[in-house]
């Protein structure tokens, strides 16, 4: 982790395809960012396969130990994500979508933090937003952000 975070943005995509190189077919990358403890992290998936690059999602994760709030993970977006925090950009859309979801789920929070991510997960999902919702995930503290079938020049545009 934090490896592209000395790059230029302009020199992300360059990057990536240097290190996704030496994947075997199917191989995967995760490539992200994550706080100094490693306590909260965000990754770029982007996996190999027909000799191509594809990006297939993007990972949150949280061990809970410092709470949780989907606001919590914006510093720590990956390269290509951190400077588009802006109305309009896919990923501004989906933090403030996770926002709205959690703050519809906040009263689970008595219960346990752990149901009520799994909960904004969830909620999230009904937004419109293909994430996963598998609890053996989000119970553990991931959130993950699925694209489908995405060159990694498509993911690259938006």
């Amino acid at each position: 982790f934090n490896v592209l975070r000395q790059y230029e943005e302009s020199e992300f995509e360059d990057s990536i395809r240097q290190l996704a190189e030496g994947l075997i077919d199917g191989g995967l990358l995760i490539e992200g960012t994550s706080n100094p403890s490693g306590r909260i992290w965000c990754a770029n998936l982007i996996r190999k396969y027909d000799e191509k690059i594809h990006y297939e999602g993007l990972v949150f994760s949280t061990n809970f130990r410092d709470g949780f709030s989907p606001q919590d993970f914006q510093p720590f977006l990956p390269k290509n994500l951190i400077h588009h925090m802006q109305d309009g950009h896919p990923i501004y859309e989906f933090i403030q979508a996770w926002h709205k979801a959690s703050q519809t789920t906040k009263y689970k929070k008595d219960r346990s933090i752990q149901q009520w991510y799994a909960s904004c997960i969830e909620e999230v999902s009904t937004l419109g937003f293909n994430v996963e919702t598998r609890r053996q995930f989000t119970r553990r503290g991931f959130c993950i952000l699925k694209r489908k079938n995405q060159s990694f020049e498509a993911r690259l545009n938006q």
